[in-house]
């Protein structure tokens, strides 16, 4: 991991949350295509919380804090991450837009 920190530099919590996003929903694709085919009048509203429960115990368990510095307690820290990760890049992009300031590039 520290060869990792080094490779990448201080946003690394953040390109890993955003890749462990990603893989999150590409999982949870994976599981909805075949429900879909199968069942193909089902209303699937409800997988976006499937995305959100899998997201959260992928960021729990990958033990990723993307508040550290930012908020006090690390639970909480590893709680939030796990939720922007559960709730797919685009949210993590969005929070991380608003942020001041800005976190990332700028444009």
């Amino acid at each position: 991991m520290e060869e990792l920190v080094t490779i990448l530099g201080p946003l690394t919590p953040l390109v890993i949350a955003v890749l462990l996003a990603i893989t999150n929903s590409e999982i949870v694709d994976f599981i909805k295509k075949p429900v879909m085919k199968k069942f193909p009048n089902l209303d699937l509203w409800w997988f976006v919380y499937v995305g959100l429960v899998t997201g959260f115990l992928i960021g729990w368990f990958g033990k990723i804090n993307l508040f550290e510095g930012v908020v006090e307690e690390e639970t909480l820290g590893r709680i939030l991450t796990a939720i922007l990760i559960g709730g797919g890049s685009t949210l993590i992009y969005r929070v991380f837009k608003r942020a001041d300031p800005p976190i990332g590039p700028a444009k």
